[in-house]
């Protein structure tokens, strides 16, 4: 399913982010930027990584984005991957500065909305779980493996069935957030 291979991908772009914001903290002037050694390599290599990650992100997905802001990202990638000799400084620091915290919120946007709208397709639907653990005295916890959650992990699924059983064919009933994830509930069949 490329959703949830999409899923996956932007959970690593904001890790790479995360990282990268982190770095940039300590970070105050374009000079300091310039002079930071291992810092700098390491803000340009989860640069290049957002960039590489994008790249395989599905069409239909990159459509829903800002496409100038895609193709700046993946540009920066190739520059950083086969012109190092060519990175423009300033311009790095100042997307940086001000154009990367947007499109990431953004793109996290664009996910959960996706993310929601595959969710409620599958109410009523039949999907494949594999049961991990007994939650409490009616529900089972389980994982789809045909599906991503947004943090890069199978999506969890909680079932009501009448004995454990290590894989369940089971029809959707409802979504909703369980322990800070969206989870699926439903039923055995």
């Amino acid at each position: 399913m490329k959703e949830g291979r999409d899923y996956s991908l932007i959970y690593k772009i904001n890790k790479h982010y995360s990282e990268l914001k982190d770095e940039f903290k300590s970070i105050n002037t374009l000079e300091e930027f310039c002079n930071s050694g291992t810092i700098r390599k390491s803000i340009l290599m989860d640069l290049l990584q957002i960039g590489e990650l994008l790249n395989h992100v599905s069409q239909n997905f990159r459509t829903l984005l800002d496409i100038d802001s895609v193709r700046y990202a993946i540009d920066i990638r190739n520059v950083i991957a086969h012109e190092y000799a060519k990175i423009d400084d300033e311009q790095i620091y100042e997307t940086i500065l001000y154009n990367l915290d947007p499109f990431i919120e953004n793109l996290n946007n664009v996910a959960k909305k996706r993310y929601t709208k595959s969710l409620e397709a599958l109410i009523g639907k039949e999907i494949k779980v594999y049961i991990t653990s007994k939650y409490d005295k009616v529900f089972f916890k389980g994982y789809s493996p045909s599906l991503t959650m947004l943090n890069g992990e199978f999506q969890i699924v909680y079932l009501s069935m009448s004995e454990e059983k290590k894989v369940v064919s089971a029809i959707v009933d409802e979504f909703k957030l369980v322990n800070n994830n969206l989870s699926l509930i439903g039923h055995e069949k």
